[in-house]
């Protein structure tokens, strides 16, 4: 008898678990279907991005541009072309920057972030490192950005390739570019991974010091299945955007500013070590770097970290948004800078840093 107890309220426990299972996944496909119909109702025309000229899987950036080569870019939305551009690279797999000719004295301006700092959209000379050393007499600029990089490869450029070792006999400035979402970038969240499939390398913190794990497909395999799959759903696309506050997000993107202000200082401490004369500078991008402005930009200056905060350059410069952004993110409002956008971010870049 009670063998038979135990049997029905094992199957009690069993079926009420089915159930809820059941449950929960009608509401998931509910949630999916409606969020399906109003982006199909509502939202915007697609945009569509085109390109070539990355080489995938050459090093442990997960990516590069080809050197010597060219790179192109285009962006659609429904039908409407939004930009479709050519950029030029150098022997090193750098945009190139068309500054003037400058000689062996020339100050060293060097440029690491994402596609804000590549300059997508934009030609060659109309990139924030080609306008600041035309803003910059006695400057030269060297652009490291690539559509799509985080701070991980920022770092492996500086401390495991040591790319500023050829600078180091000349003086100038490192420029780290920050926007908000190079944090999801940094963790490897499920919302980056719906923007792109390309591997990001992985890094954590392991006694303090910045640990490379490989790449976020490395990660044990049941995690990135789940988390690849849930990146695909837009309900995972709605609560990104619409609920940043949420503790589990929250706190995953607290682990990553963390990991971001150790990294920047071990490449503070790496730049010094190939390029003594290189002062490095971290650039809050305007519109870019809320609401991690205030706490990262006390964190890096307490790790003696110059830190520039344009996040309201162009509100303060009176500059119409349309003016001085694309509109090419499926997602926020603005997405990368025109030409006149670059050039003012240049222009103040030029005033801020100092012979």
């Amino acid at each position: 008898m009670l063998q038979h107890r135990v049997v029905r309220v094992w199957i009690g426990n069993a079926l009420a678990v089915l159930i809820g299972l059941v449950v929960s996944g009608l509401v998931f496909a509910g949630a999916e279907a409606a969020l399906y119909f109003r982006e199909k109702l509502f939202s915007p025309p697609e945009l569509v991005f085109s390109g070539r000229g990355t080489v995938k899987g050459a090093s442990v950036l997960g990516w590069e541009l080809e050197r010597n080569g060219t790179v192109w870019n285009r962006a659609d939305r429904g039908g409407r072309t939004i930009y479709d551009v050519l950029a030029k690279t150098d022997g090193a797999g750098r945009r190139q920057t068309p500054c003037a000719p400058r000689g062996e004295d020339a100050r060293i301006a060097a440029f690491f972030g994402c596609s804000m700092t590549f300059g997508q959209g934009v030609a060659d000379e109309e990139t924030i490192p080609s306008r600041f050393c035309a803003h910059k007499p006695g400057w030269t600029s060297h652009n490291y950005g690539v559509y799509a990089y985080g701070p991980q490869q920022m770092w492996l450029q500086i401390c495991r390739q040591e790319v500023l070792r050829e600078f180091s006999e000349r003086k100038g400035v490192v420029i780290y570019s920050f926007i908000q979402n190079h944090l999801q970038r940094l963790v490897g969240a499920s919302s980056v991974h719906s923007e792109w499939i390309e591997s990001l390398p992985w890094l954590e913190v392991n006694d303090g010091r910045i640990v490379h794990r490989g790449f976020f497909s490395d990660r044990p395999h049941f995690q990135s299945l789940i988390v690849r799959s849930l990146a695909r759903t837009r309900l995972a696309g709605l609560m990104a955007e619409r609920l940043p506050g949420l503790p589990g997000l929250e706190s995953r993107q607290k682990s990553g500013l963390d990991l971001l202000v150790t990294l920047v200082a071990e490449c503070v401490k790496s730049a010094r070590e190939q390029a003594p004369g290189l002062e490095f500078c971290c650039v809050l991008l305007p519109e870019c770097s809320e609401p991690w402005r205030e706490v990262l930009s006390r964190r890096l200056s307490e790790a003696g970290v110059r830190v520039l905060d344009y996040e309201t350059l162009f509100a303060g410069l009176g500059e119409p948004m349309e003016e001085v952004f694309f509109d090419d993110t499926r997602r926020k409002n603005w997405g990368h800078f025109k030409a006149r956008g670059c050039d003012l971010i240049a222009r103040q870049l030029a005033r801020d840093i100092a012979e």
